[in-house]
């Protein structure tokens, strides 16, 4: 079943789940075999990653893993989440993703998730602005949205930042810090 999701500009567009991947996958035929799936540490943080053939061809997908998160699929099973999010971009990836007006390697449960997560993010404290205005100070105005997409590997506005992205946002800092350029 195809969900239709409204978007933070209000536009409404159909996202598959991963199990729709799946069954269109074996639907069609394609020989699917997991070669691959674990918790791989990235710095601080998790992911997991999957790699799989269809008919043959390798594709990787991963998957970040929330142990933190107030998200109820993630807060019950951080991992089986992060992995099931992982096969579906992997399947993405080998030309299963979405629907026809919105081929998102990005699941329906996916999207879901981080909408539930920008409803539940609590408000910085007090303490988070001033860490967060540390840290915008000592990057250049001009590269500050480079430096988030370094960070993240996408670009992120600043409204979408949540106290549980300054850890990470604060260890890119220091190691950049540390390398001697404060990007000013």
């Amino acid at each position: 079943m195809t969900i239709q999701i409204k978007t933070k500009s209000g536009e409404v567009k159909q996202y598959s789940t991963v199990a729709e991947r799946l069954h269109a996958l074996h639907e069609a035929g394609k020989v699917l075999e997991v070669l691959e799936s674990a918790p791989v540490q990235v710095g601080d943080g998790w992911i997991w990653r999957v790699r799989l053939t269809v008919d043959g061809l390798t594709y990787v997908g991963n998957a970040e893993v929330h142990l933190n998160s107030t998200n109820f699929a993630e807060k019950a099973d951080p991992w089986a989440t992060a992995e099931t999010s992982a096969v579906g971009r992997a399947i993405a990836w080998s030309g299963y993703a979405g629907t026809p007006d919105n081929p998102s390697i990005a699941s329906a449960d996916e999207v879901i998730r981080a909408q539930a997560k920008v409803v539940d993010a609590p408000a910085f404290t007090e303490a988070e602005q001033a860490q967060l205005a540390t840290i915008k100070q000592g990057i250049r105005t001009d590269q500050w949205t480079a430096f988030k997409v370094h960070v993240w590997g996408k670009r992120v506005e600043d409204d979408e930042l949540t106290s549980g992205m300054l850890p990470r946002l604060q260890s890119a800092f220091d190691k950049l810090q540390k390398g001697g350029a404060n990007g000013k």
